[in-house]
């Protein structure tokens, strides 16, 4: 049976002959390291066999998932897709990083053949070839070291002696095809080479203490298809290499000293990290096309959020639903800070506010397309506005990224999800979502008015309505004015100039030929009780009309008809609105205006479902009824008691006593005497 299923394999997969996509057999499997959440093994061992001998294997990311979803089980015949050999001490061992099973299992799942255990003393030499402990080797269809490599940077011993020289070297450049696994790197291996891309870069900072001085850190996390790792570089090394690492681009690293995360400053999946030291060896790969490894993500649905304590680390996948400008702040030592804050949701029917500092804020794109989904990593959990999210050191953030998951969240939101969801957070920007309401509530233009009206404060709600007219024309008939503003694309504040000759920002100094256009488009709301005048801004603009001011100001320009059909289609379409209103005076007028915050197609399911709970508030039980009944009849059985009462004192006064009169015996009553008129 062996004969016919498995090819003899094992030989030359240890003697460095590395057969492509050779077929094995699985005939043990052992768990050897768990995650940190203790959910499923990250790493498994195993004996891989070709039925006549058998050696040690590492199964590291989706391969030991499929173990342990057991899509492969014990006795399952594997091929070898993507696999590497390394040596430690007198022993050889495979990592495999990418295997499928075979398309030709045998017929009941059993050990085929009596393999004997591979000679690894014997075998882990090649005739004529000397081993190099710690030195992996690459098989299979593992990716081929490209032609053109950019500079290495060879870091000099100390005592000295140069720092990182990021310069091409005499020597023959590292060689991508002998490539460790983020996932297979071990503390008992110190000959070792990653490929990675980097997924994010702090900024440089700088400490000072008595032993050392004035000294500068900083770090950087790289990522390959097996798993992630946080790389740091102290002193010289950082003040070498800061300027050179670029986020998204690819490097071979070797020779830098792995040790134990600190779990206080990395929030990545794994147990170690990487320190670079003066042996290290760094070399951008130039053409790196074809390696794009995926960030590894552990979403969190918003609405688990509410449960997690404080400080905890979490990732994110939500709609951004608001966003504000980046502006600068000052620390309490003085120092300017980026901040940037936003809010998202999700389909757990939660919301939830999100700032970002420094560079992640300054980086964050200002305008995000209608649905945008953000995919956050390495948020952390702060008790800010009852609960909020704040990037940290090491928050990686993927606008609209490759996942199944971004495609539901657009569907659940451009369904009408949005319109239900509960903020964990007590908003306190003047631009942002209001304070906390019930979803499910459900106001008119009247009630928002008499809130406003009654209050003098802002009024927030969320009702059903219509658009029923741009106010895109002054109010005497003249010139058309635009549904949108020339604005910076540094900041979003409007710019003074033209086309012609340029455009200026007062606010941030901004100039340049070519400025953005944001929406500001003024519009009456309608519903079943009356109208309010509101204004929409650039997100809520291109919810209503479905198109960015710059796109339909083009459109403008090219063709009017399809512009004015843009604008017809904006109008009377139904619509859960959520605004913010209040009474505004103006050349001593007043008047109630509103601001719309959300703009989201109605889901007439949800919407039904409402309707029918007002319905039924009104539809008490008999028991109910009568209870109402009695209770609003008490303040009447009350008076009616005290009327009764006043009327039996009245009866029973006691009269003037009176001479008594004998009755006759018969009953009859007395009859006065006549004797004294008798003749």
């Amino acid at each position: 049976m062996a004969a016919n299923m498995l090819t003899p394999c094992i030989q030359n997969i240890f003697r460095d002959a590395l057969p492509s996509k050779p077929t094995v057999q699985i005939i043990e499997i052992k768990q050897i390291a768990t995650a940190a959440n203790g959910e499923a093994p990250t790493r498994i061992k195993v004996h891989i066999s070709d039925g006549e001998q058998y050696g040690l294997a590492v199964l590291t990311g989706e391969c030991a998932k499929m173990v342990t979803s057991e899509t492969v089980k014990l006795h399952s015949l594997i091929v070898l897709k993507n696999y590497v050999v390394n040596q430690l001490a007198n022993s050889k061992f495979a990592i495999i990083m990418e295997m499928a099973v075979a398309e030709t299992q045998p017929a009941e799942l059993e050990k085929l053949g009596e393999p004997v255990k591979w000679d690894t003393v014997q075998a882990a030499t090649p005739q004529g070839k000397p081993s190099q402990a710690g030195s992996p080797v690459t098989g299979g269809t593992s990716r081929i070291a490209p032609s053109n490599f950019g500079a290495a940077a060879a870091v000099g011993p100390a005592g000295g002696r140069a720092p990182v020289n990021y310069q091409p070297l005499a020597s023959s450049p590292l060689s991508a095809a002998k490539a460790t696994p983020i996932d297979g790197l071990n503390p008992y291996s110190n000959k070792w080479m990653i490929k990675a891309r980097v997924m994010n870069k702090s900024d440089m900072r700088t400490f000072s203490n008595a032993k050392t001085g004035d000294s500068s850190v900083f770090s950087f996390d790289v990522c390959d298809e097996s798993a992630e790792i946080r790389i740091s570089a102290w002193r010289e090394i950082a003040e070498r290499l800061h300027p050179i690492i670029e986020v998204g681009k690819t490097y071979l690293i070797s020779k830098g000293q792995l040790k134990p995360a600190n779990k206080r400053y990395s929030t990545l999946n794994n147990a170690y990290e990487i320190t670079l030291n003066f042996d290290t060896t760094l070399q951008l790969v130039a053409d790196a096309d074809d390696f794009k490894p995926k960030v590894h993500y552990s979403f969190v649905p918003i609405g688990d959020i509410a449960s997690r304590p404080a400080n905890a680390t979490v990732d994110v996948l939500g709609v951004v639903t608001d966003v504000s400008a980046a502006t600068t702040i000052n620390t309490k030592t003085g120092r300017e800070l980026t901040k940037r804050t936003m809010k998202i949701a999700d389909d757990s029917g939660s919301a939830i506010e999100l700032t970002l500092w420094g560079t992640q804020a300054s980086s964050f794109p200002d305008d995000l397309g209608n649905a945008s989904v953000v995919a956050f990593k390495g948020l952390r959990v702060t008790d800010w506005n009852q609960r909020s999210l704040g990037a940290q050191n090491g928050t990686v953030f993927e606008v609209n990224p490759e996942l199944d998951a971004t495609e539901r969240l657009k569907s659940w939101w451009e369904g009408g999800g949005g319109g239900t969801t509960v903020s964990l957070s007590q908003d306190t920007r003047g631009s942002g979502a209001g304070p906390k309401i019930d979803p499910d509530a459900r106001s008119t233009t009247t009630e928002l008015f008499e809130r406003g009206n009654a209050s003098g404060e802002v009024a927030y709600g969320t009702f059903r309505g219509v658009v029923s007219k741009l106010l895109l024309s002054s109010s005497q008939g003249g010139e058309e004015k635009p549904a949108w503003y020339s604005a910076c694309p540094k900041c979003n504040k409007k710019v003074v100039g033209d086309e012609t000759s340029g455009h200026t920002c007062e606010s941030c100094g901004w100039s340049g030929a070519e400025c953005s256009y944001r929406y500001i488009v003024p519009l009456v709301l309608l519903d079943a009780e009356g109208s309010i005048v509101a204004t929409a801004f650039n997100d809520q603009g291109t919810q209503l009309l479905g198109k960015k001011a710059d796109e339909l100001k083009r459109l403008k320009d090219e063709n009017r008809p399809a512009y004015d059909a843009v604008v017809q289609r904006a109008t009377w379409r139904p619509m859960l609105y959520r605004l913010r209103a209040k009474m505004e005076t103006y050349n001593d007028q007043s008047r109630f205006k509103g601001a719309i915050m959300s703009a989201t197609p109605i889901n007439f399911a949800t919407e039904g479902k409402l309707l029918l709970a007002d319905i039924k508030k009104y539809e008490l039980p008999s028991a109910d009824l009568e209870a109402a009944a009695v209770a609003s009849l008490a303040p009447k059985q009350e008076f009616v008691k005290q009327e009764r009462k006043e009327r039996k004192a009245k009866v029973t006064v006691k009269p003037e006593p009176m001479d008594e009169v004998e009755p006759e015996a018969t009953g009859s009553q007395p009859q006065p005497d006549l004797s004294q008129f008798d003749d």
